[in-house]
């Protein structure tokens, strides 16, 4: 090449570096979250948690949450992974992976994820995968369908769980054979845009979740169901953390209080949050939809397609009923909610909006007399002692049976004190000289709207049932 060809190049390249070249920006999409440790539960911090075949991870702050910025080119499909033990607590924790997450140009996504704790220290981690024969992404159903759904794992399989729209289907054990079967009645569903989300639970609770994205197409008839006009909220926190969703309960033997800076997006550390609605039945409805927003003004988002359910012990007013669990939810900040109700016809109007302010956590302590004292008066007073006056008013329930009676020989209830003189009410029994018996509290917090109905309710320990954390207590009298 010729001199002068040579300071042509250079000189091309001189303007082309003073001028001409600009940084390319690569455009990328927000994919972002909270991992928690359980439905309604606290949120898991110092998680890793990747895209499937990339270079791409974070870790999740003390909050549980992480935020992905994910390159945009043509439409990808990839596996979220969540591994770690979090909190840098020595928990070891299970791994949990979303399949198929679609990384498209302008669509950032919210994603949170359950990692629930690894029950089998010799088990494999890795989570299981799911895949569908009869149903895919993207198409559009009619009718009755058949669907096979099979899951392989390095580990022996616990259950599947089947969501339609949010609503909860059978959760069918798996044996030998990490397969399910069924048939899909979509006349029953609404026409329109359909979620269809498999989640699925090895024995160490490593954790899957696919979800299809559908369509549902039937003819219609009828007419729409009535606006639902009788729908109530009750926030609910429980005093310890209950393991849904694949794990097991537990009850940890300390005092939880909730600190002057707690800001996680989920239930404070050691205890559970959730939000139960209750409505009653419209006819002709096949299910109802449930409406969010975190401002009184909107806007309001989906959060469920649901039949609604019997409760057990009911909190909220309402022959149905529904727990919102998300994490987004947090001690202290309102929630609103709207209800509509649909068939095959369409959806019907939404109703009034309702709204609910959870209490923080609560648990109680016994006092007196202690565990296993002596020498107790026939007529002993009973203390406790709350970890917080949380809510409005504080009720509590006590019990006193003899160790070797199949009945209570006094129970009572009390508002708004810690210490009660036994069988104050006259409705015991008298306690007999040199007789052990055992007593506990049972005990819960609530607020009430300006009509008297209660909104909010903080249960001490995990529920009607638990009792105090560190009861039940013995005694002898003198």
């Amino acid at each position: 090449m010729s001199k002068k060809w040579v300071l042509v190049l250079l000189l091309i390249t001189a303007l082309t570096l003073a001028f001409g070249c600009e940084k390319i920006e690569v455009e990328k999409v927000t994919i972002s979250g909270t991992v928690v440790s359980s439905v309604g539960g606290p949120p898991v911090g110092g998680a890793k948690v990747a895209l499937d075949g990339t270079i791409i991870y974070t870790t999740t702050d003390n909050d549980g949450y992480y935020s992905l910025r994910v390159p945009v080119g043509p439409p990808g499909t990839y596996d979220l992974i969540v591994t770690g033990s979090g909190s840098g607590r020595g928990v070891k924790r299970a791994v949990s992976k979303v399949q198929s997450v679609t990384v498209q140009r302008g669509k950032d996504m919210k994603i949170n994820v359950v990692q629930l704790k690894a029950l089998d220290p010799n088990a494999i981690p890795e989570a299981p995968t799911i895949t569908v024969e009869g149903l895919a992404e993207g198409d559009t159903v009619s009718g009755i369908i058949s669907l096979l759904v099979k899951v392989s794992s390095p580990n022996r399989m616990g259950k599947v769980m089947f969501y339609l729209n949010e609503r909860t289907m059978a959760a069918p054990t798996l044996s030998e054979r990490n397969d399910v079967g069924f048939m899909w009645d979509t006349r029953s569903e609404v026409n329109g845009p359909f979620k269809f989300t498999m989640v699925a639970f090895d024995l160490n609770n490593n954790r899957s979740e696919l979800t299809l994205n559908i369509n549902v197409d039937n003819p219609v008839y009828g007419a729409k169901p009535a606006t639902p006009t009788e729908f109530a909220s009750v926030g609910v926190t429980m005093g310890l953390e209950l393991m849904w969703s694949g794990g097991k309960s537990k009850k940890d033997l300390e005092i939880i209080k909730l600190k002057d800076d707690e800001g996680a997006l989920a239930a404070p550390e050691g205890s559970t949050l959730y939000i139960e609605l209750g409505w009653d039945k419209i006819e002709g409805a096949l299910g109802y939809r449930i409406y969010r927003s975190f401002s009184a003004n909107g806007p309001f988002e989906l959060i469920a397609d649901t039949q609604g359910f019997m409760r057990y012990i009911p909190m909220a007013k309402g022959e149905l009923g529904f727990y919102d669990t998300d994490p987004g939810l947090e001690v202290g900040k309102t929630t609103y909610y709207q209800l509509s109700a649909y068939n095959t016809a369409g959806e019907s109007g939404r109703s009034e909006t309702v709204s609910t302010t959870p209490l923080p956590p609560f648990n109680v302590l016994l006092k007196e007399p202690k565990n296993e004292a002596t020498g107790v008066s026939l007529t002993p007073t009973f203390k406790w002692e709350p970890n917080a006056f949380v809510g409005d008013h504080q009720s509590y329930f006590i019990m006193v049976k003899g160790v070797n009676d199949d009945h209570y020989c006094w129970m009572a209830g009390i508002e708004d004190e810690t210490e009660v003189m036994y069988n104050f009410d006259g409705k015991g029994e008298p306690l007999q000289s040199k007789k052990t018996c055992t007593w506990d509290i049972l005990a819960l917090a609530y607020t009430e709207d300006e009509s008297g109905n209660t909104i909010a309710v903080a249960l001490a320990g995990g529920g009607f049932f638990y009792g105090s954390l560190n009861g039940e207590f013995s005694f002898t009298t003198e």
